[in-house]
Order: structure tokens, then C-alpha cells, then sequence
């Protein structure tokens, strides 16, 4: 939310509060930790994760090797670092095959990577496929996605709703994309209203997260 027009509409105040607000990975929460904690490799994993910093194209091996033997953690990692080039050539076709493998056994953040890839490459049918199943289970991040998927086909009425439900279950991101459209009248010059009142409970929130004294061990 960085655009002039925001700013004017909105207030720099309340620009400010969203753009913290949006500080949390639109990713979270996720079974990644889950996942990992069930790994029968996991000592492997740390030393590829920690190679990934200094050399990423003998991590990525390490990965690969995990990922065929199995590891779901392993195989969302290999299919990150296809589609976008970390540390080896990238290949889009192949990582997709790889996230889809994840995603498959359970991977909520390889299911989350393809689907936004989807959306990035206009495949709104294949994101929609892909998000469906979690969002109707009322899973956060999937929601705010397909919303996401839903306004970009121009069903609004679908994407406020989808928005609305992920940002009730506390998804930041959902709700910022909720007050933004709202204040901008993508949902409709009635809903401006309702982006000033999402706007202000956001800023309110913000300023009791930061008012919060921290938390002594």
C-alpha cells in the first residue's frame, strides 16, 4: 500500500500501520514445522539448509537426494529452487512437479508457492483447483489466496467473501487486501466505509502489539 493515492485517501498514519501489518509472511500459518518434525532425516536437512547460504547448487543436490528418498520437506524446498532459479537453472515445469508431489503428501506451503505461481501465470482455473479443498476448511492462507484468485476473474462478490472469512481467522494479509480494496471501491463505492473501519481496527492492532511490553525470560 505504497501508492500516493493510498497515502492521500488513507492517511500516512494509517499507511504506515498497514504496511507493519503486512510484515507478516503471507504464507503463515503453515505445517512446515510439522512436517519437518517427522522427517527421518532431519540432521540432513539442517546441514542442506544451512549449505543453501554458501553453496546453493550442492544444497540443491542435497535436497534432491532427500526428496527422491522420500522427505516432503525436501521435496517442496527442490521444487522452490526450480521455479525460481535458486542455485541451479531454473525450470518451472519441474518445480511444479515437485511442489505438486509435496502438496500432494500434505505440504501446506508447497500447496501455497504453486498456487500463487498460478496466479502469477494467469492460471486462475489451476489455483482455484489447488486452493478449493483447504479453503473450505477454513485454512487462512488458502482463503486469502483464492480470494485473491477471484478478483483477479472478476468475481468480486466471491473475492470479498473468501477475504472477509481469512481475515476473521486473524490472516493479516487477507484483512490489508480487504481495507485496501474496500477504501479504493474495488468492491463497490458502499464498501468504502468498511475499508475506513477495516483500516482502523488494523492501526488499533498495531498500536496494541506495539504497546505490548515484551515478554521476560
Amino acid at each position: 500500500m505504497r501508492c500516493v493515492l493510498c497515502s492521500l485517501i488513507c492517511g500516512p498514519k494509517q499507511v504506515a500501520a498497514m504496511r507493519r501489518w503486512f510484515e507478516v509472511p503471507w504464507t503463515q500459518p503453515n505445517n512446515s514445522d510439522e512436517i519437518f518434525s517427522q522427517e527421518a532425516h532431519q540432521q540432513a536437512l539442517r546441514a542442506a539448509s544451512k549449505l543453501s547460504k554458501i553453496d546453493p547448487e550442492k544444497a540443491f543436490q542435497e535436497f534432491l537426494n532427500l526428496a527422491e528418498q522420500g522427505s516432503v520437506w525436501a521435496m517442496a524446498r527442490v521444487g522452490y529452487a526450480l521455479l525460481f532459479g535458486q542455485g541451479i537453472p531454473l525450470n518451472k515445469a519441474e518445480g511444479e512437479k515437485w511442489l505438486l508431489h509435496a502438496q500432494e503428501v500434505g505440504n501446506e506451503w508447497a500447496m501455497l508457492i504453486l498456487a500463487n505461481e498460478y496466479l502469477q501465470q494467469k492460471r486462475y482455473t489451476d489455483a482455484e483447483m489447488l486452493l478449493s479443498a483447504s479453503a473450505k476448511k477454513d485454512y487462512s492462507p488458502a482463503l486469502y489466496l483464492l480470494g485473491s484468485t477471484y478478483f483477479k476473474i472478476g468475481e468480486k462478490a466471491k473475492a470479498r467473501k473468501m477475504l472477509e472469512r481469512a481475515a476473521a481467522l486473524g490472516h493479516h494479509r487477507a484483512k490489508g487486501a480487504l481495507a485496501k480494496g474496500c477504501c479504493l471501491g474495488r468492491f463497490g463505492l458502499a464498501s468504502i466505509p468498511d475499508g475506513f473501519r477495516f483500516l482502523n481496527e488494523i492501526s488499533d492492532e498495531v498500536k496494541k502489539n506495539e504497546a505490548e511490553p515484551p515478554i521476560l525470560s
